[in-house]
């Protein structure tokens, strides 16, 4: 089994050693694309769960209404955050 990202760095040799061995070189595109997508919404992911952390911090030191507004941020934000999941564990099955 090959390392994923000795498939991505060496992408024609790999190809051409698909195509020696007869097989679908259409499914090393077709994994490229989805480690693509998996790094573009890993770091979507990674960057809505920073913006959770830096809410809740704020959300101990804020009051009244400030408090409130956060809370409904970071709700939205744990909303966003399960999307991301879901597409990722989606993007991983496949």
């Amino acid at each position: 089994m090959l390392d994923p990202k000795f498939i991505i760095e060496n992408l024609e040799l790999v190809k051409a050693g698909t195509q020696k061995k007869h097989l679908d070189v259409n499914n090393i595109d077709n994994f490229v694309e989805l480690d693509k997508k998996r790094k573009e919404i890993q770091t979507e992911l990674d960057q809505k769960r920073s913006e959770q952390n830096i809410f809740s911090k704020k959300i101990g030191q804020a009051f009244g209404e400030d408090r409130e507004e956060m809370i409904r941020s970071v709700a939205y934000l744990k909303k966003e955050i399960q999307n991301l999941e879901q597409k990722l564990k989606s993007v991983l099955e496949d």
